[in-house]
C-alpha cells in the first residue's frame, strides 16, 4: 500500500515532535496482527475467522480512520479550505514544514475517534474479487465522496473500501447499499465477480 503523508508537528514551545507518527506506528502494529488473521490462512482465500472479534474490529477501525484522515489528499483539501493562514514564512525550513502540518494534525486529532466509531459500527464484508482490484494513493477509499468538505459525513453516507491485496478487500456498505440489500446489513463474506479491472 502507498505510504500516507508524514505528519510531524510543533509543540506549544516551538519544538518539533513526532507524536502523531508514534500514534500511527502503534495503530499500524496492532492492525498488522489483525490483517495477518484475515490474509494469512493457508487453506482459504477468505478466512474462516469471520466476522472479526470486537477487539480486532476496534483495532482495524482505528487504523482505517487514521488512513482516511492522514493522506496527502486530505492535507491538500484542508490547505485549500484555509482562508486565513498564519504567516510562517520566517521560520527555518524544517520547522516551517512541520508548522504547515499542524492544521492537518489538529484535524486528525479532532476527527479520528468519531470516524473510528463510525467505521466500527458499520457492517463489514470480507470479499474476494475474480479480477484484480483498483488501487489508488488513498489506502481506504470513501466511494463517491473522497473530497467532501465533511469527511465524517462522507464516511457515514458512502460505501468504504479497503483493498487488502490484488483480489481481497474489506467493504463497509453505506446506508444506500444496505437499504437495497438486506444481506449487507450484517457482517458477511462476499464474492465479487465484476469488481476491479
Amino acid at each position: 500500500m502507498p505510504r500516507p503523508a508524514t505528519t510531524g508537528g510543533i509543540s506549544a514551545e516551538g519544538v518539533p515532535h513526532h507524536a502523531a507518527e508514534e500514534l500511527f506506528t502503534s495503530l499500524e502494529g496492532r492492525a498488522d496482527t489483525v490483517l495477518k488473521v484475515i490474509l494469512n490462512d493457508p487453506d482459504w482465500a477468505l478466512t474462516p475467522y469471520w466476522p472479526l472479534g470486537p477487539y480486532q474490529r476496534h483495532v482495524l477501525a482505528w487504523w482505517m480512520a487514521a488512513q482516511i484522515l492522514r493522506t496527502i489528499r486530505q492535507r491538500k483539501r484542508l490547505t485549500h479550505q484555509q482562508t486565513e493562514a498564519p504567516d510562517i514564512t520566517g521560520l527555518p525550513g524544517e520547522v516551517h514544514t512541520l508548522a504547515q502540518n499542524n492544521p492537518h494534525l489538529r484535524y486528525i486529532v479532532e476527527n479520528i475517534v468519531t470516524l473510528a466509531l463510525t467505521l466500527e459500527a458499520r457492517p463489514w464484508a470480507l470479499g474476494f474479487s475474480d479480477v484484480c482490484l483498483l488501487t489508488s494513493g488513498t489506502p481506504v477509499a470513501i466511494w463517491n465522496r473522497p473530497d467532501d468538505e465533511d469527511q465524517l459525513r462522507a464516511a457515514a453516507l458512502s460505501d468504504i473500501m479497503l483493498p487488502l491485496d490484488p483480489h481481497r478487500f474489506l467493504l463497509l456498505p453505506g446506508p444506500a447499499t444496505r437499504g437495497t440489500d438486506p444481506r449487507k446489513r450484517v457482517d458477511h463474506l462476499m464474492h465479487a465477480k465484476g469488481l476491479g479491472v
